[in-house]
């Protein structure tokens, strides 16, 4: 995987110093992604830069996906799109698919540990609320989050005040 990766960063010219809008972006959004897998360190060594650049830039890009800002989101789309097709979430199909296991996964997860306490679920939910980020971040319909939010008040989970 990190050959992949390394041929997406050097496909995008990510390595090269650059303050380019274009470049600054991708790089950005790249490393964002890499740290769900990679160490901060082994990020920036995939890039050539300290680990508090990535930090950096994760935080950028957080900022930049929580303002909804589109020209960000227009210049990132092709690494998105070759990083996507390299996992095998290329088509919006697909992360429909993988939103919809990982929502059943969650449900799953709650149902066989309703009479623990928190903490017994809490690291195991944790795998799977890291995968529901991912899969938000890849631009799933608002109603998957929806409809998981009311099979959960529908399942006594949480209330509706929630």
């Amino acid at each position: 995987m990190v050959d992949i990766i390394a041929k997406i960063i050097d496909k995008h010219n990510l390595r090269r110093p650059s303050r380019k809008r274009e470049i600054v972006y991708k790089r950005f959004f790249l490393m964002n992604e890499l740290r769900r897998t990679y160490s901060l360190v082994r990020i920036g060594e995939m890039f050539n830069m300290h680990h508090s650049t990535i930090i950096h830039g994760i935080r950028m890009a957080k900022m930049f996906e929580d303002a909804n800002d589109q020209v960000y989101f227009e210049i990132i789309d092709p690494i998105r799109q070759d990083l996507y097709n390299v996992i095998g979430l290329s088509t919006e199909e697909n992360i429909q698919c993988h939103a919809e296991r990982v929502k059943n996964e969650f449900l799953e997860i709650l149902k066989r540990t309703e009479n623990d306490p928190f903490e017994e679920i809490a690291w195991e939910c944790t795998r799977v609320l890291v995968d529901i980020c991912s899969v938000s971040m890849m631009g799933v319909q608002k109603k998957y989050w929806e409809d998981l939010r009311n099979q959960l008040i529908n399942d006594g989970y949480i209330s509706s005040s929630q």
